[in-house]
């Protein structure tokens, strides 16, 4: 990982550099507070299990899922306009999500109900329940369940 201060590609700590966190090399740390990593392990340990996690951190989308889209949409008929009117999105959403692209949660659970299909799967490993269970957090995965 290379340094946020320096650009140097040996940055294995974390410290507080005027308000910011950042990951630094051995030599930008004294720029700032080091942050142990014990702390921020602490600190996961104090939020996350007040938290319930939702059900769709364990998800992702299949790979399949724009074939699955566009199939489904084709069964019942519809043109991408027709399926974006009927799931309150634009067209050019529709387009993407056949194109490949990964829409917001929100629109994947429209299409879903909408054209009567699943598109998410058990994501294999990496989730944030992953990294809590074998406690390699880092400062942004506290940061963005906590945020």
């Amino acid at each position: 990982m290379s340094c946020d201060i320096c650009g140097a590609n040996d940055a294995k700590k974390r410290a507080r550099i005027e308000g910011a966190v950042v990951t630094v090399c051995d030599r930008c740390v004294s720029l700032g507070e080091e942050i142990p990593t014990q702390a921020i392990h602490a600190l996961a340990e104090r939020i996350l299990p007040k938290l319930s996690l939702p059900p769709e951190l364990d998800m992702e989308m299949r790979p399949d899922a724009a074939e699955m889209v566009k199939n489904a949409r084709e069964k019942q008929g519809l043109t991408q306009e027709q399926l974006a009117a009927k799931v309150s999105e634009k067209g050019n959403i529709i387009r993407r999500v056949e194109e490949g692209w990964n829409p917001s949660l929100p629109v994947v659970r429209k299409l879903e109900k909408a054209l009567g299909i699943e598109l998410l799967e058990t994501a294999p490993t990496g989730n944030l329940k992953t990294k809590i269970q074998k406690k390699h957090l880092t400062l942004g995965d506290v940061a963005e369940v906590s945020g």
